[in-house]
Formats: structure tokens, C-alpha cells, sequence
């Protein structure tokens, strides 16, 4: 679905620090939604890896829009749409769905970039970087536009997880 809610902070302010790109022209740029965890790369987005962002010593970023929104598909383009991300070192706690739902999280907990978007469960050892600390393990909360029944906006119950962010890299 892609949910993302700022919790506490000051969002939204005009001094709010945020980045307009586009996507990479990839079925993983194209997999962006709402809340998905996202790095830069070659100046424009793409959805955190593992592989690629446990150690970054760059920032990620959250969107606040989907690649498919018919707003970020006109800033850019259908094929390189142009979305806004907010980073991790910006003060806030968020919630989001963009979690990997097979870790175990505990409040404290460090939150890292996992793969495809989502963030996870932070792995101790060294080199690995922080996003964020759980606040809130994942529960089930509702949300007025998430899809009950395909082609409605009826609203649903969605699973998220709460964390205050914060951007420690390649943790030591």
C-alpha cells in the first residue's frame, strides 16, 4: 500500500529539508511507494538494498509520495516520475508499513535500510547503519485510505511499525 505518517516533529515546515528526483528507470525505482526507504543514486532514486545501503555513509531518505501518483508521474515523467524525500537525519518519529514483517523488533531496537524499501531490524555488527530506533513494535492500526475491497477506498486495518529517526552510518 505504502503508508507514512509523521508522528511527532515539525512536519511539514517550510524550512523542511527535502529532495525532488526522479526514479531510476528500474522496476525497483518502480517500486516505490509511500514510506519506502530510499537512497540516491547517480542523482536520482532507488528503493535501499541490503547489499547496498547496510554500510552507506549516505543518507536515506523516506518518500512521501508513490512513483505511480499521478502528480510525481507529471513533475517528471510515466517513465521517470519525480518524487520528494525527506531524510533519515531529520528529526521525526514516523510510522510506516514498510517494514520487513519476518524480523523481531523490540522498542529500542536499531532500524536500518533492508530490502526492497522497507526498513528492518538493524543486525548487531559492526559497519551496519542506523536509521532509527524503535518506539513502537509493529501493531495494526487503521487507515482511512488503505484498500479493504480492490477498486474502493474503503479504508482497512494496516500493520506498521513506529520509529524516531536518526542517521548513525556504518555504526561502529
Amino acid at each position: 500500500m505504502g503508508w507514512f505518517n509523521v508522528v511527532k516533529g515539525a512536519y511539514p515546515v517550510i524550512d523542511m529539508v527535502t529532495l525532488d528526483r526522479s526514479i531510476q528507470d528500474s522496476a525497483g525505482g518502480r517500486a516505490i511507494v509511500r514510506g519506502s526507504s530510499m537512497a540516491l543514486d547517480a542523482n536520482s532514486w532507488r528503493v535501499t538494498t541490503v547489499s547496498s545501503d547496510t554500510a552507506t555513509k549516505t543518507p536515506v531518505y523516506f518518500a512521501l509520495q508513490a512513483a505511480s501518483d499521478l502528480s510525481a508521474q507529471f513533475a517528471g515523467s510515466v517513465a521517470l516520475p519525480k518524487i520528494t524525500g525527506i531524510p533519515c537525519n531529520y528529526p521525526m518519529e514516523v510510522e510506516t508499513d514498510q517494514f520487513d514483517p519476518a524480523g523481531t523488533y523490540t522498542i529500542g531496537c536499531g532500524i536500518g535500510p533492508g530490502d526492497a524499501g522497507k526498513v528492518i531490524n538493524r543486525a548487531a555488527g559492526v559497519g551496519n547503519t542506523m536509521i532509527g530506533f524503535c518506539t513502537a513494535v509493529p501493531y495494526r492500526r487503521w487507515i482511512n485510505d488503505a484498500v479493504a475491497v480492490p477498486g474502493y477506498r474503503t479504508g482497512n486495518n494496516v500493520n506498521v511499525i513506529r520509529f524516531m529517526t536518526c542517521f548513525i552510518p556504518a555504526l561502529a
